[in-house]
Order: C-alpha cells, then sequence, then structure tokens
C-alpha cells in the first residue's frame, strides 16, 4: 500500500511546518511501518528522508549495501546522503 497524508496547520511559516509537523508526522509514519514489518522504499528508492532507517529496515542486507557503496563509490560522492545517512546533512 502506497499513501500520501495531507494536513493543514493554521498561521505557521512553511519553514516551520517542515521542522515542527512535516518531520514529526513522517517519523511516526515511518517508525510504525517499521513495527509492523513494511518496508519504508519509496518508488522512487529510499532517498535522503528515510536514510536514518536504512539499516534498521534492511538489517543483515544493510552491510552489502554498504560493500557495494564503498566499492562502486570508494570516496563517497555519489548520491550523497542517500541511503546512508550523513551526520549534520541536511534532510
Amino acid at each position: 500500500m502506497y499513501f500520501v497524508y495531507d494536513y493543514k496547520v493554521k498561521d505557521c511559516a512553511p519553514e516551520d511546518e517542515l521542522m515542527t509537523y512535516h518531520q514529526a508526522i513522517h517519523t511516526i509514519i515511518i517508525e510504525e511501518t517499521l513495527k509492523a514489518g513494511g518496508s519504508i522504499g519509496h518508488h522512487h528508492g529510499i532517498g535522503k528522508y528515510r536514510a536514518d532507517w536504512t539499516l534498521e529496515e534492511h538489517t543483515s542486507a544493510y552491510y552489502m549495501l554498504e560493500g557495494l557503496k564503498k566499492q562502486f563509490d570508494p570516496n563517497g560522492i555519489m548520491n550523497y546522503g542517500t541511503i546512508f545517512p550523513v551526520p549534520g546533512y541536511p534532510r
């Protein structure tokens, strides 16, 4: 199942909405999906917004992904911050 959620926040600047509401709702949905055994993969891939949960979703396969990344992108420059989280990198 794939879904999109919609909500309205009154008197809130877009950047405040993103950090205060969207991130919190997004986190709840991802964590509940993983608890229920679902996948957080999107039809565009994992992406930057889901990178913090890549290890939790893929568990033992994560290390294979990590090894492939090191082999094909030893300098870590391709799709920086996608699939593999980068501490402090904005999402």
